[in-house]
């Protein structure tokens, strides 16, 4: 029995496809959601006329809204099977680069980027187990790999559109471009889900859910309390904190 058979993976050219595709929604989530506000943020201060203080105040919020959705993505991606939380995280995605293209004030803007950083991260957390759940076992390290990369499609996607379109056309303009891609990305996903129908509700086998209810809450907690884990999350933790904070700051000139 080959790999493929013993995991249920897809057929290579549609490995290829849902990896392509899940590079390009984690560029639309973070590059989007996160990273673009900062880059067209002086151009919206004189439109709304917040200050930098006002700024890093939302900023921090985008972040809490990344944690809360980090966390609750690992529960409902449980309850209702991956593929949901991704399409619905993305749908959410749109509306508020939507909302955010034409927010009459800066408190609009402010609750869209939170929903924007919360969608980042319950965009990601699910496509981990899709991938491997869809994709062989020995291309599932380069498959996340380039997953996790499409920050930075999203970003250069940023950069492109903003030298077009910034000085001529107006912040809302670039937020338009990013809907209509996201928009695209959306129509993408529907269209490839719908064809992976039948092929196995990823995150809602039931005996294996029940295997894991019945595992006291306490002992749960305690698998921290591991050397290696404890390890490993110490390295995430100061990693996310000697990034983060300066990937989300604006610099005006």
């Amino acid at each position: 029995m080959t790999t493929r058979q013993r995991t249920g993976a897809l057929a290579p050219s549609s490995q290829i496809t849902l990896v392509g595709l899940f590079g390009g929604l984690i560029g639309v989530g973070y590059g989007f959601g996160i990273y673009l506000f900062a880059a067209i943020a002086p151009a919206m201060m004189e439109e709304f006329g917040f200050s930098y203080a006002r700024m890093g105040v939302v900023t921090g919020l985008v972040q809490a809204g990344f944690l809360l959705f980090a966390l609750a993505s690992g529960f409902l991606t449980a309850m209702l099977g991956a593929f949901a939380v991704i399409l619905w995280s993305l749908v959410l995605c749109v509306a508020a680069l939507g909302g955010m293209m034409i927010a009459p004030n800066f408190a609009i803007v402010s609750v869209c980027l939170v929903v924007l950083g919360g969608c980042a991260a319950s965009i990601w957390v699910p496509m981990v187990e899709v991938s491997q759940h869809f994709v062989d076992s020995k291309y599932q390290g380069r498959a996340l790999g380039f997953m996790s990369s499409g920050t930075s499609y999203g970003v250069f996607a940023n950069g492109i559109i903003i030298a077009a379109l910034l000085a001529t056309s107006g912040w809302r303009s670039v937020l338009a471009t990013a809907f209509i891609i996201a928009c695209g990305f959306l129509v993408c996903t529907i269209l490839f889900f719908f064809r992976l129908r039948g092929r196995g509700n990823v995150s809602k086998n039931k005996s294996a859910q029940a295997d894991a209810e019945r595992i006291p809450l306490i002992k749960k907690v305690s698998v921290i309390a591991n050397k290696d884990t404890a390890i490993v999350l110490l390295l995430m933790f100061f990693a996310g904190i000697a990034c983060m904070p300066f990937q989300s700051t604006s610099l005006h000139f």
